[in-house]
């Protein structure tokens, strides 16, 4: 009986591995980075980046996946009004690609592997300042937060802590079974 729980428990724990690598995969391949460069590093120009961000992720927000191309017009024009707004003339370029990226850390931790990724990116003038990035597809980026400034990736690491306290309980609930049937 011990034999049969050791393979059930064994099969359990590569189910779930699997499965994590499998979404992990997956999530690189779905995945879609937002990246907005700002011109420099100067205060003002900091600023109107995260501006130019709250302005472009209230756009995207009612944009699928499938027509993000067809949005980067609007985006751009959308970008520079703010720009215009602020009193900045500088140019906004728009671009849709895949890019190549290390593995990415947050300061709270949440990671992305390395790999390949589509990516939104908004430059600013000349793209030499310090850039704001979060996902945007899947939707984890709100407002003017993205997963690595919220409390919304969790909710994802917690989708794989569910399913392993479900196996954990399995697991306990087979013993106790398997206890009982001895006595």
């Amino acid at each position: 009986m011990m034999k049969k729980l050791k393979c059930l428990l064994l099969a359990a724990v590569c189910f779930f591995a699997g499965s994590f690598a499998a979404c992990r995969l997956t999530l690189r391949q779905d995945l879609v980075r937002i990246h907005v460069v700002a011109n420099s590093d100067g205060e003002r120009d900091q600023s109107l980046k995260l501006r130019v961000r709250d302005a472009v992720l209230a756009e995207l927000e009612n944009v699928s996946r499938e027509n993000l191309e067809a949005a980067l017009t609007g985006l751009r024009e959308t970008a520079q009004t703010v720009l215009r707004r602020n009193g900045d003339d500088s140019a906004v370029a728009v671009s849709l690609g895949r890019e190549r990226f290390a593995k990415t850390t947050s300061i709270d931790g949440v990671s992305l592997p390395a790999g390949s990724y589509e990516t939104l990116r908004l430059t600013i003038g000349d793209g030499a300042g310090r850039n704001w990035w979060g996902v945007l597809f899947p939707k984890l980026s709100y407002g003017s937060q993205s997963c690595l400034e919220s409390d919304i990736q969790p909710r994802l690491r917690s989708y794989f802590l569910e399913k392993l306290e479900s196996a954990r309980q399995w697991v306990e609930e087979t013993l106790t079974q398997a206890r009982a049937a001895r006595r």
